[in-house]
């Protein structure tokens, strides 16, 4: 689309027919991206993988369930984020930095 767009006088026709182009492009991207946050929860319960996503998920600490660990159990959920950030540790001493970047992302 480049070489067409820089090798012809620009028209309103040819504004046109890349603007379209763009368009078409955005949506394709939005469809697709779309399209993989529906499918992602699938895929992980199909192929027993977790993703960096789901990671995420479990570590923020409005979660209804973290909430109320903290609550009615405040020592154990101190000791849980401990061990966690143990395991973090633990995981980037033996080079999972896979895991251990996508648990970060969520903070």
């Amino acid at each position: 689309a480049l070489e067409r767009l820089t090798s012809l006088p620009i028209d309103a026709a040819r504004l046109v027919e890349v603007t379209t182009d763009a368009a078409g492009a955005a949506f394709g991207g939005l469809l697709v991206g779309g399209v993989t946050l529906f499918i992602l929860p699938w895929v992980e319960r199909v192929f027993s993988v977790t993703t960096g996503m789901t990671l995420v998920e479990l570590r923020d600490p409005k979660q209804t369930l973290l909430r109320e660990l903290q609550q009615k159990a405040p020592g154990t959920y101190n000791h849980s984020l401990n061990v966690a950030t143990i395991a973090e540790s633990a995981a980037a001493a033996i080079d999972a930095a896979q895991v251990a970047d996508a648990s970060k992302a969520g903070r």
